[in-house]
C-alpha cells in the first residue's frame, strides 16, 4: 500500500510539473490561431474587393484594382487582428 501511494504522489507531481510549459504552449498556439484567422480575413477582403472591381468595372486599371484590394485587405486584416487579441 505504501509503495502504491508513493508512486501515485510522484506521478501527480510529474503531471503538475509538466503542466506549466503546456500553458505557455497553449498561449502561443492561440496567438498563431489569431494571426492565421486575421490573415484569412485580410485575404478574403482582397478577393472580394478585386472581384467586385473587375466585375463592375469600378476601376479600369488592373494595377489600381490590385492596389485598392491590397490596402483594403491589409486594413481589414489589421483590424481583425486587433479585435481578436486578448
Amino acid at each position: 500500500m505504501q509503495i502504491e501511494s508513493r508512486s501515485g504522489s510522484s506521478f501527480t507531481r510529474m503531471i503538475n510539473h509538466t503542466s506549466a510549459p503546456e500553458t505557455s504552449n497553449r498561449n502561443s498556439t492561440a496567438d498563431v490561431d489569431v494571426l492565421a484567422a486575421s490573415i484569412v480575413i485580410g485575404l478574403t477582403a482582397v478577393f472580394v474587393v478585386v472581384l467586385f472591381a473587375i466585375v463592375t468595372g469600378f476601376i479600369s486599371s488592373l494595377i489600381f484594382t490590385t492596389l485598392l484590394g491590397t490596402v483594403t485587405g491589409a486594413s481589414c486584416g489589421l483590424i481583425a487582428h486587433t479585435l481578436m487579441r486578448k
